[in-house]
């Protein structure tokens, strides 16, 4: 009886520690990633985060929010490739300079918020994301244009949010 017990425990251990395995992982050379129990993924760390050929890590895990804190400068490719559970908002970070082939394909998201320092969008990185209706960049008209973005992406909803100009 003590040994069924032990097993049993065991097993139960191990299964434990697995589940809270699959809750985080590294997602970049000095990238990490979490999901906490609310669905929210949050991405942290400095520099580019990994590209992906087939499912990322947190696919399967169905995340309903994400964070990507300052220090990220590049979405790989396919990084959120059909996470349709990520609705709301998404704000990409100021650090950020470009974003992967088809890395939000097929999101949820309502709204991406983007900063100046976007130098390339990659083919297909926001197409088939039908919930978007407001893109907001934060910086000019001319650094808007001067963006390379690649074909697939409709990014025709764009609010240009200008710097105020000091007047000298």
């Amino acid at each position: 009886m003590v040994r069924f017990r032990t097993f049993s425990l065991l097993v139960y251990s191990f299964i434990s520690m697995d589940f809270e395995y699959a809750k985080k992982g590294v997602c970049g050379d000095n990238l990490s990633w979490k999901l906490d129990e609310s669905g929210t993924l949050t991405i942290s760390g400095t520099g580019p985060m990994y590209d992906y050929e087939n499912d990322c890590p947190w696919s399967e895990l169905e995340p309903r929010r994400l964070i990507l804190e300052e220090g990220i400068t590049y979405i790989g490719d396919r990084s959120f490739l059909d996470c349709e559970s990520l609705t709301g908002g998404l704000v990409l970070p100021e650090s950020l300079k470009g974003i992967g082939r088809f890395a939000f394909r097929r999101c949820g998201f309502t709204s991406v918020e983007m900063f100046d320092s976007v130098e390339s969008i990659k083919m297909g990185a926001f197409v088939e994301c039908n919930n978007i209706s407001r893109v907001i960049y934060h910086g000019s008209r001319e650094q808007w244009n001067a963006i390379s973005i690649d074909a697939g992406n409709d990014l025709s909803l764009i609010h240009i949010s200008e710097p105020t100009r000091r007047r000298g």
